[in-house]
């Protein structure tokens, strides 16, 4: 059985990019997966696009800014790996096979990076970050930080 990946997306007034980063969680066409969209009350046509995708589980509410909508979606993410995308962010293709393969057979590990590939709207590669080994005390030290997009941790952890 596929282990369940929960991706939270945070959302304000983002409908130019909504519906590209709903659909690259889609098209992972990775079987046991929910995606948590919580808007902090869009009124730019977010919302008619969330409606759209019966698969969704979201909220559209005014909150305290990204780090209070984060944690409405972590708090009702039930997948036992958890990763947190913008909603201007796109998961890359077959990432969601690749962080699950990770998971499976590194059960002591409670945390993994990826690359990062940043593109411009229309699509274009403009910088590429390379994830790099870390543990706890580089992250915390580290002025760069990890690459968040990338990022998918063990709800257990």
């Amino acid at each position: 059985m596929p282990l369940k990946i929960s991706i939270v997306t945070v959302s304000f007034n983002q409908a130019e990019f909504i519906e590209d980063n709903i659909r690259s969680i889609l098209d992972q066409d990775y079987p046991e997966f929910e995606h948590i969209i919580i808007d902090a009350g869009s009124t730019d046509g977010t919302i008619d696009i969330l409606k759209k995708y019966s698969h969704l589980i979201w909220t559209s509410e005014p909150d305290n800014g990204q780090s209070h909508g984060l944690n409405k979606g972590f708090k009702k993410a039930t997948g036992e790996i958890i990763g947190w995308i913008n909603s201007d962010d796109l998961l890359a293709n077959g990432a969601m096979y690749k962080v699950a393969a990770f998971f499976s057979v590194n059960l002591g590990v409670y945390s993994v990076v990826g690359d990062l590939e940043i593109i411009s709207k229309e699509g274009n590669l403009i910088n590429k970050l390379t994830a790099f080994r870390h543990d706890h005390k580089a992250i915390s030290t580290l002025l760069r930080g990890v690459i968040q997009p990338s990022t998918f941790f063990r709800r257990s952890g």
